[in-house]
């Protein structure tokens, strides 16, 4: 079984991820779903209390309120793991906690429609029969993961002699280039491992394959973000890819702090 996953971007860039383990997705499984049992809780206290069950308040032998409870749960329990995946960029609580998300096995970004598809599926991968399916898939995939083209991996922790460990350190007053939240919101995660990845290998390029990669990564990033470049030759794009990421890094740092 691998241990990580690759495929090639738009840009032609090959992208490693370093696959989630099962346990660590267990744990961070667990996380969720003690949250959840949080929120059924205050669910169940609710419906007690505010007369939904059609007839005497707290009366919940009434079919009508089992259903709501029922449907209420069932649809609270989609939505956590939907919407937070949707919205933190293929995190719930539990991974950002265990520092794993979900990707695209594909290599591009997460749609709405495959994290629709895994969590549908969720219902079937709670089955404890199944819970072997991640144990022995190729990618540490349950059968919503297989559905919807999707892998979760873990998170890479920032190397202090990285490039990204450098950026980190970078003051924000150093930067020539800003970018605003809702411009790094534009990027998706792929262009982020990209970049980075070229800032980390540029050293062993030559000059020519450097220079090709960055004016491609300077066109793709400039039109996603919407911040021009004026031309002021190589030295001003890479000071532009470097800011990005920095700004980017410390943006992440502030989420999770």
């Amino acid at each position: 079984m691998p241990d990580a996953v690759e495929f090639e971007t738009p840009e032609n860039i090959t992208v490693r991820y370093e696959l989630a383990g099962p346990g660590t997705r267990f744990v961070a499984w667990v996380f969720d779903v003690l949250i959840l049992f949080i929120v059924y809780l205050f669910l169940f206290f609710l419906f007690m209390f505010s007369g939904l069950a059609f007839g005497m308040p707290g009366d919940m032998g009434s079919p009508v309120a089992a259903f709501i409870v029922a449907a209420a749960f069932g649809l609270s329990f989609l939505l956590y793991f939907l919407l937070f995946e949707l919205f933190m960029h293929g995190q719930t609580l539990g991974k950002r906690t265990e520092r794993i998300r979900v990707v695209s096995a594909a290599g591009f970004s997460l749609t709405f429609g495959a994290l629709f598809m895994r969590n549908i599926f969720r219902v079937l991968d709670t089955v404890p029969l199944l819970w072997i399916v991640p144990l022995v898939s190729e990618r540490t995939q349950r059968l919503g993961d297989m559905v919807a083209g999707t892998v979760v991996v873990q998170e890479r922790a920032f190397n202090a002699d990285s490039a990204q460990g450098r950026l980190l350190r970078r003051s924000a007053r150093e930067a020539r280039f800003t970018f605003s939240a809702a411009q790094l919101d534009q990027l998706q995660e792929n262009d982020v491992k990209t970049v980075e990845m070229y800032l980390d290998r540029r050293a062993a390029m030559t000059p020519a394959q450097a220079d090709e990669l960055r004016s491609k990564l300077i066109a793709v990033m400039t039109e996603r973000m919407g911040v021009p470049l004026e031309e002021y030759g190589g030295d001003a794009e890479q000071q532009y890819l470097e800011d990005m990421i920095a700004a980017h890094l410390r943006n992440q740092v502030r989420e999770l702090e």
